[in-house]
């Protein structure tokens, strides 16, 4: 196991992976961190914190070059080969934030969700040249969560119906029709991933608990539920989810374990991670995975090796 730091900061921090596996960056918050996992030292060979802003949600492009972040109406997007400030591109002077950003599996498109009625739905952009697209979806109310599929051809959004349901969407892309909608009794859907093989959607139930739906049919297969922290009757928090590649495990982050992996087969834990950090707040695989990491509250991302 190897911890990387962010010196002088109390913050949580959520690890990326680049898609060559070498570098590992990390979501302050209000900036970005990147460590070379082929040096010795954990302390950032760069970092942005000079940008501003307020990034709530990252990914990283296909090719590795760019990495993007959702803040209130704006996007933000690194060139991490240039390492300069972060560029930012707004959504629509009327739309309220985005919630959500993703890059298509080609690398030719980024992604980002909106909230509101009349400025929000799917924004697209042209990677590299960061010419605005012709969006879809404007006529929902979408929450907060967007993924799209492995192979690129289906973007799955979460929209909230009212108070106590939230309507799962399936849209074709690039064309941006309505697939296919399944409304769960959710009032909250944080976060969507699919599966390695595309074949099913995961997401996280208003913070509590991770639920698994058929990626073609959106018919639910499996949930799970943190049991609560000991000494607790509150349910525990799932602060966030990941897929490992071979699609046989997935990892969250809890108050009730700092990283857990469920065996996809059954939904039930089957290896439990715990280095005495504190309170998880994010996880990720290497694209190889051969390697895991998880960002804790306090400027800390540990990584360590993987045999699944």
């Amino acid at each position: 196991m190897r911890c990387f730091t962010v010196p002088n900061f109390e913050y949580p921090v959520l690890p990326l992976f680049s898609p060559c596996g070498r570098w590992l960056y990390g979501d302050a918050k209000q900036g970005l961190v990147v460590w070379d996992l082929a040096g010795t030292s954990g302390e950032p060979v760069w970092e942005d914190f000079e940008s501003g802003g307020f990034v709530f949600r990252t990914a990283v492009s296909p090719c590795g070059r760019y990495v993007a972040g959702a803040e209130d109406r704006c996007v933000g997007v690194w060139d991490v080969t240039r390492r300069g400030k972060a560029k930012w591109f707004l959504a629509h002077p009327n739309g309220h934030h985005i919630t959500d950003v993703a890059f298509t599996p080609d690398g030719t498109d980024m992604l980002t969700t909106c909230v509101d009625g009349v400025g929000g739905g799917v924004r697209r952009w042209r990677v590299g040249s960061w010419h605005r697209k012709p969006p879809f979806a404007t006529r929902t109310n979408l929450d907060d969560a967007l993924a799209v599929s492995p192979d690129g051809a289906t973007l799955a959004t979460a929209d909230k119906n009212d108070r106590v349901r939230t309507a799962i969407k399936l849209w074709r892309y690039p064309d941006g029709r309505h697939r296919k909608t399944a409304v769960c009794d959710a009032r909250h859907i944080v976060h969507l991933a699919y599966s390695p093989d595309g074949s099913l959607l995961a997401g996280q139930d208003e913070w509590r608990r991770v639920r698994v739906w058929d990626a073609r049919t959106l018919a639910e297969v499996a949930a799970y539920e943190p049991p609560p922290t000991k000494g607790r009757k509150k349910p525990s928090e799932v602060r966030d989810i990941a897929f490992h590649p071979s699609g046989r495990v997935l990892a969250l982050t809890s108050d009730a374990a700092p990283v857990a992996f469920l065996d996809t087969a059954t939904w039930q834990p089957v290896r439990v991670f715990d280095w005495k950090l504190g309170h998880t707040h994010g996880v990720a695989f290497s694209p190889d995975g051969a390697l895991a990491a998880a960002g804790c509250g306090n400027g800390k991302v540990v990584v360590w090796d993987l045999d699944v």
